[in-house]
C-alpha cells in the first residue's frame, strides 16, 4: 500500500477543513512497475475522484497530499 496513515489522516482533515464530506472522495493508488528506480515510491500515483462532481485527479505519490491541499484550495474539483 502507498499511502500511509498519517497522509489518510491528513487527506481527511483536509476535506473535513473545506467543508465536504469524506464519503463524497473515492481515493485509489495505482502502481506502475517501470525498470530502474531506486525508490519504489517513485512508481506510483493516488488518483482522487469527487463522487458529486465526477471530477478526478491524478496525483504522484511523494507529494500527492501537498498537490490534493493545493487543489482543494482552488476548488479543482468542483
Amino acid at each position: 500500500m502507498l499511502i500511509d496513515k498519517t497522509e489518510m489522516g491528513d487527506f481527511l482533515d483536509i476535506i473535513k477543513k473545506a467543508g465536504l464530506n469524506s464519503a463524497d472522495f473515492e481515493l485509489r493508488e495505482q502502481r506502475m512497475h517501470l525498470p530502474k528506480l531506486e525508490n519504489e515510491a517513485e512508481a506510483g500515483r493516488v488518483i482522487v475522484t469527487y463522487l458529486r462532481s465526477g471530477v478526478e485527479r491524478s496525483y504522484n505519490h511523494l507529494q500527492w497530499v501537498l498537490d490534493f491541499n493545493d487543489d482543494m484550495s482552488k476548488e479543482a474539483f468542483d
